[in-house]
């Protein structure tokens, strides 16, 4: 009997979030196949951390598209 219990069960999976600018600015984070809303949040707040840093008005010409995100 295992005296553990895991609350997520970890496989060989590898998830990619990348975030691109129409400057060619690339941001990225790979993740375990634990990757859920809080992975991406995570992300989302570190990202507008990195563009606040950049340029103070970076939220009047800047545009998310979310593509293949599953909502868990």
């Amino acid at each position: 009997m295992r005296n553990t219990a895991p609350d997520k069960v970890l496989s060989q999976k590898i998830n990619i979030i990348t975030a691109l600018s129409s400057d060619g600015e690339v941001w990225i984070a790979l993740t375990t196949c634990n990757t859920d809303s809080d992975v991406l949040m995570l992300f989302m707040r570190y990202l507008a951390a990195a563009l606040s840093k950049e340029s103070v008005d970076w939220r009047d010409s800047t545009v998310f598209v979310l593509d293949g995100v599953s909502a868990y």
